[in-house]
């Protein structure tokens, strides 16, 4: 929902605009699927330039999915200026308007015609990358209790805009890793977070239907989505953050700045008014001032020390700590697994043998930890260590804390009891030791 940086760039326009051009040149068309029983129903108001448009709808024909609807609201004199939107693009149904005066009113149209249980509403610019439609219809299929979904937004640059937005008792709101690369380890793990930003938002249909859709108590833009969002987990569902599902931005305001804070501000007092009970029990503002982890946890935080994450080909005691791991979310709890030995990976890679729920520290190791733990040590109720190697190198500082904090639980797993192995080497070479030893 919130943008926190300005502005409109006409450099966008530009970038956007020569393949467009090229595009009606070709003669070419984009050819959408038209399932009986679609999986997803997508719905995009388009309020920019069709150029924006054509790059999302490009994308959405190249998801390799075949089970979603395309939906498109339209005012009909913006149909009149680029009738090529409706003689080359195949399988959209356009649900035409008189007027679209804000987002909340055109996705609301838009569902009237969805035939699917899941509805995904992005806004024109935004352009969906590869897997990203399948990734995200798994998070409805296995987890009953997820009302919605958001995903991570990038902008042209390949910088991050949002992994999840923060909400704050003021009504104001962050979107959390603005900046950062969007390879960052702390914006690879999905979490349940405050809201997601309707720039490319999945909600079950059924939900949405009985919380009445949008409300139309939002001007134009900004905040339609965070009430919606809220209104969701007020009803006992979740909103989930699923970094696999991921979307470009070409466009994040179509005004000024000016307009742009004014407009928010208007909105967010409106937010304020309307939600003032459970804006209540929010943090305040300064709650998250560096790297959020698992802000909605509900269970415990834990930190995990392993010498490298459970790759099922590794043996070694990896796959008892992937069980481990698969228990403490199945739980309800939170985990941070930080290797020591394993330090750098393909994120796609990691995950095919971790949870997506664990956060995985990657690049820290033993050399990096204390600046680590410095900063998290206060968030974590749990810390486990495995291995000798990773308590004798870390145990001292864990253990630090543990004296100033007694309150902090540290628990020391082993895979085997390394003990008997010395034993019987010692045993092996002829110096047995000592009874006593």
């Amino acid at each position: 929902m919130t943008d926190a940086a300005p502005n409109y760039s006409t450099d966008c326009e530009n970038l956007s605009l020569a393949p467009y051009q090229a595009f009606l040149k070709s003669g070419q068309t984009i050819s959408l699927p038209e399932p009986r029983k679609p999986s997803v129903s997508i719905i995009i108001p388009l309020r920019n330039s069709p150029e924006y448009s054509l790059n999302g709808l490009q994308s959405l024909a190249h998801s390799g999915s075949e089970y979603f609807q395309t939906i498109v609201v339209v005012e009909e004199g913006y149909l009149q200026k680029h009738p090529e939107l409706e003689y080359r693009v195949r399988g959209v149904r356009f649900r035409r308007v008189e007027r679209i005066g804000s987002f909340a009113q055109a996705w609301n149209s838009g569902a009237e015609w969805a035939l699917a249980p899941s509805l995904l509403f992005i806004k024109d610019d935004a352009q969906l990358l590869d897997g990203s439609l399948a990734a995200v219809e798994k998070d409805f299929s296995s987890h009953l209790e997820v009302g919605a979904v958001g995903g991570m937004l990038i902008d042209d640059e390949g910088s991050l805009i949002e992994a999840g937005g923060l909400l704050f008792k003021s009504g104001y709101c962050r979107s959390f890793g603005r900046g950062w690369n969007p390879d960052d380890f702390p914006v690879q793990y999905q979490r349940e977070v405050a809201y997601c930003s309707a720039a490319a938002l999945l909600v079950r249909q059924d939900l949405f239907q009985e919380l009445g859709g949008f409300s139309s108590s939002y001007s134009d833009e900004y905040y339609e989505d965070v009430d919606l969002c809220l209104r969701i987990a007020e009803a006992g569902n979740t909103i989930v953050y699923n970094p696999e599902f991921r979307v470009r931005r070409s466009l994040e305001y179509r005004y000024g700045w000016e307009h742009c804070a004014k407009l928010l501000e208007a909105n967010r007092a409106t937010f304020a008014q309307t939600h003032q009970s459970a804006l209540a029990s929010l943090p305040a503002a300064d709650a998250f001032l560096g790297e959020v982890f698992f802000e909605k946890a509900s269970g415990k935080r834990i930190l995990w020390v392993e010498d490298a994450p459970p790759f099922s080909h590794m043996g070694a005691g990896f796959p008892r700590t992937r069980a481990m791991l698969d228990a403490l979310i199945e739980l309800g709890h939170s985990v941070t697994l930080l290797p020591t030995f394993w330090t750098t990976s393909d994120f796609e890679d990691l995950y095919k043998d971790t949870p997506r729920e664990v956060e995985v520290a990657l690049g820290v190791g033993n050399a990096g930890f204390l600046d680590f733990w410095k900063s998290r040590e206060d968030g974590y109720d749990a810390v486990i260590v495995s291995r000798p190697n990773n308590l004798k190198a870390l145990g001292p500082v864990i253990f630090e804390s543990k004296r100033m904090r007694p309150d902090l639980t540290v628990i020391y797993d082993a895979e085997a009891v390394f003990a008997n192995r010395e034993i019987n080497e010692n045993r092996l070479r002829g110096t047995p030791l000592p009874p006593r030893e």
